[in-house]
């Protein structure tokens, strides 16, 4: 099984931050996927100013699965490098990248979430509300 730490190590050797004038960031943040395979993928972030045609690491580095023909995951993490800074992050995927990930599993199966060397989570465990409520009680109906 793919470690925490050779996940990590790839996300970081992807990190390649450039920020432009205008505001628009490349690849301040890399994420590494384990495919249910043992291979891993990689992706970083595509950021513009206005926000709504950005692009999450995450979503790379699941892209980049995708297109290489496996569908499941494993394991996932995503590293962040602060403009200017020497040292990385590992840092948790946003809320829309959870939502994404979770959706992505097949039934019966949760993609871990890398959160450091020694951590990894659930998806479903970094969700708020995640599991649909049972049906409504009908008094008399």
């Amino acid at each position: 099984m793919v470690t925490n730490r050779e996940l990590i190590d790839a996300a970081l050797e992807s990190l390649h931050p450039l920020r432009r004038d205008d505001g628009v960031k490349f690849g301040n943040v890399s994420a590494a996927v384990a495919s249910s395979n043992e291979r891993i993928y990689r992706g970083v972030n595509l950021f513009t100013p206005a926000g709504a045609a950005q692009i999450c690491a995450e979503k790379m580095a699941f892209g980049a699965m995708a297109t290489a023909g496996e569908y499941v995951a494993a394991k996932v993490v995503a590293v962040w490098r602060p403009r200017g800074g020497d040292d990385a992050h590992v840092v948790p995927p946003c809320g829309w990248c959870r939502e994404f990930i979770s959706q992505l599993a097949p039934t019966g199966h949760e993609t871990m979430v890398v959160l450091g060397e020694q951590e990894c989570v659930p998806v479903s465990q970094l969700l708020p509300r995640n599991l649909w409520p049972g049906p409504l009680v009908s008094a008399g109906r």
